[in-house]
């Protein structure tokens, strides 16, 4: 909530939670009023904001929401995948600096003082950048027992203080430091830590390369896209089926959930987008991925692998076309060619074609393409519905030709003749995929 200066009224109040147990912990608010929260949500449904750091819920995690002066509205809202947020404060009024306790399952950045929580628990700084879409710096701190972090504070000119509780006799403690050794009580000792944090590096958000969906799940095999600032020197696109790790100065590298690491392949490599292949051998759940120029680690993120995400490409990459081929079955098994959409030499000039289906000895079956698809446990898992029409699926796996397309080949129901445009749903493993569209006459 929040008071007049007086404390004799209230300018707003609002809740800010899920369908489970919530709680705030920490606030901060900037110059121009806008608040920021942290604290830790049980709730699978605590809301987030498209393009925000982190949308993937675990069975607790902290949280950072950025409510407007009004109060009315999220300027972004993110899981941090710690275990609770238990503090926040700011710097130049835009960049968000939280503490609390971590567990497996957070990720730290390459610079980081310690990388990974020890089994029972650590304490973190993490450094969100201004827009909440990426950590900037994210670092565990502690020994071999139980850690956490209770208070931030941030130095305008340099550092960052942290404090906070600790049960371990090995936490590391400087040469000159006010008490080196712990107090031996069996509840723990404070810890007052102050951090340097050097080069910050960027935020790396991994999306299906088909659909760039906010869920942000990608597939073994599957193309994804990767988002951030100064991720390549130069724009480049390999020019080979065999495909590059390392092109236009990048390099990227991910650790998946099991502790396995792998060079990226890439496809298209700018500044701002990073297109690669996710590794038929990754493990799901929860990895980290790299962005490095040289030896340098310029962009860092997580990315969510699951067995399937569907998703379809567009024939002008806005989802209202689906990127498919159809073909004309006759009577007699010859095969022709139909248009589904008739497309210039600008990118997005692309308008679809409506599909005659022919006579009624005829078949007409549509290519669907597509990715993290492959991975399905059965044809009858996938599901296809044009226009609320169910529609038979005869195959549903890898194109074959090239790396990381998925093709579905999908028998078009003659009841849709004269429908116009229609929808195309899909679902694989129950999973939905993007909507896109076709034209049928």
């Amino acid at each position: 909530l929040k008071l007049n200066s007086q404390g004799t009224a209230l300018i707003y109040t609002t809740y800010l939670g899920g369908g489970t147990a919530d709680g705030a912990r920490g606030l901060a608010v900037d110059s121009a009023g806008n608040a920021y929260v942290t604290g830790i949500t049980y709730s699978a449904d605590f809301p987030t904001t498209v393009g925000a750091y982190r949308r993937t819920f675990g069975s607790s995690d902290a949280f950072v929401s950025k409510l407007d002066a009004a109060g009315t509205s999220l300027v972004y809202s993110t899981f941090l995948g710690a275990t609770s947020g238990n503090d926040i404060a700011l710097r130049s009024n835009t960049e968000v600096y939280v503490t609390g306790s971590a567990s497996s399952g957070f990720f730290t950045t390459p610079n980081a003082i310690r990388a990974a929580p020890q089994k029972f628990g650590d304490a973190y700084v993490v450094r969100l950048n201004a827009a909440g879409t990426g950590i900037m710096y994210a670092t565990c701190l502690g020994g071999s027992d139980n850690d956490g972090g209770n208070a931030v504070a941030v130095d305008p000119a340099d550092g960052v203080y942290v404090a906070g509780i600790t049960l371990s006799n090995d936490f590391a403690t400087s040469a000159d430091g006010l008490q080196r050794n712990p107090s031996g009580g069996t509840n723990g000792d404070s810890f007052l830590a102050r951090i340097a944090e050097g080069t910050p590096v960027t935020g790396f958000v991994t999306l299906s390369a088909a659909s760039f969906s906010d869920d942000q799940t990608v597939a073994p095999g599957s193309i994804a896209s990767g988002f951030g600032e100064n991720l390549a020197t130069r724009l480049e696109r390999a020019d080979s089926a065999l495909l590059p790790t390392t092109l236009g100065g990048a390099t990227v590298r991910v650790q998946d959930s099991a502790g396995a690491e792998y060079a990226l392949q890439l496809f298209f490599v700018s500044p701002a987008q990073i297109n690669f292949l996710v590794p038929e051998a990754a493990h799901r759940g929860l990895g980290r991925v790299s962005v490095l120029n040289g030896d340098t680690t310029v962009a860092a993120g997580w990315i969510q692998v699951e067995t399937v995400a569907p998703a379809l490409f567009s024939q002008s990459g806005d989802g209202k076309g689906a990127a498919a081929v159809a073909v004309r079955v006759a009577a007699d098994g010859t095969q022709s060619v139909v248009p589904v959409a008739t497309c210039g030499t600008a990118p997005g000039s692309c308008i679809a074609t409506p599909i005659d289906l022919g006579d009624t000895n005829e078949q007409v079956i549509l290519l669907l393409y597509g990715t993290a698809i492959r991975g399905r446990t059965a044809l009858d898992k996938v599901r296809v519905q044009i226009g609320g029409t169910d529609a038979e699926v005869q195959y549903a796996g890898a194109q074959g030709e090239y790396l990381g397309l998925d093709q579905m080949n999908v028998k078009l129901p003659r009841a849709l003749a004269s429908r116009g445009e229609v929808v195309i749903a899909l679902t694989v493993e129950g999973k939905a995929a993007n909507l896109v569209k076709i034209g049928v006459r």
